[in-house]
């Protein structure tokens, strides 16, 4: 399938702990067919890493409405598909469509994601660093995690991203549950989950899906990090959303 040549913008939301050039690929090969890229940084993260990153998610919400282009269609991936899925609810959002990418409604939906959150929480407190560097290893499939976590760890900027910023990810993520707005999406929708995904199970992508319907969900077969693992497969999806879309 070949791209659209026009100057649409495409927004990148990326999640947490991982720094916004972990998008990089997928941008360069927007760019090289034509497309104008946002790379939207969390307060905290990258360009923005000396900003307050302390926020709660409704700001979170908030900021990436107010900077993201008029009109663009949206990439949220993991807490960035949260931010995401909330956007399309809210009155002065110009968001013209949204590809969720790992999404999930609530990520604390079973004990065991709640147990692992803590874990998380505590090993981020003890020693960030390390903390870091084991959930980045954990993100790709096994047969994906040897070239994807080069990829990711490229990316990381090792030390730039404050504890607190991340323990105030974790806070966010513990705490925010979309299940009873995911009925009110009107803004066109694609899914893209990873079948092997140890962090977001597919299986809240089906939810996703089955709350809003007049959507499509693709799975692939990696595990969080779809856009570095099936890098064809998910451009293909993405391509397909974006032709879609009323030009």
């Amino acid at each position: 399938m070949h791209a659209v040549k026009q100057s649409l913008t495409i927004a990148l939301i990326h999640g947490w702990a991982t720094p916004s050039n972990v998008w990089q690929p997928l941008a360069s090969r927007l760019q090289d067919d034509g497309f104008e890229v946002f790379v939207h940084d969390l307060p905290g993260y990258g360009i923005r890493r000396q900003e307050n990153g302390v926020l709660s998610f409704e700001e979170l919400v908030a900021d990436a409405i107010n900077r993201i282009p008029e009109n663009s269609i949206w990439i949220g991936w993991s807490l960035g598909a949260m931010i995401g899925l909330a956007a399309t609810t809210i009155e002065n959002s110009t968001m013209q469509g949204l590809i969720a990418v790992s999404a999930t409604a609530n990520f604390c939906d079973s004990p065991n994601s709640t147990q692992a959150l803590n874990l998380l929480r505590q090993d981020t407190q003890t020693d960030a660093n390390q903390a870091v560097r084991r959930f980045h290893l954990s993100m790709p499939s096994p047969s994906n995690r040897r070239a994807v976590s080069k990829q990711v760890s490229a990316a990381r900027e090792t030390g730039d991203i404050a504890v607190e910023t991340l323990l105030a990810g974790l806070k966010i993520l513990a705490e925010t549950d979309l299940r009873d707005m995911l009925n009110r999406i009107q803004t066109p929708l694609r899914l893209i989950c990873g079948s092997e995904d140890k962090i977001i199970a597919s299986s809240a992508s089906e939810l996703i899906f089955e709350a809003v319907g007049r959507t499509k969900l693709i799975t692939l077969p990696c595990g969080h990090v779809p856009f570095l693992e099936c890098p064809e497969l998910f451009y293909e999806s993405l391509l397909e959303f974006v032709n879609a879309q009323p030009k």
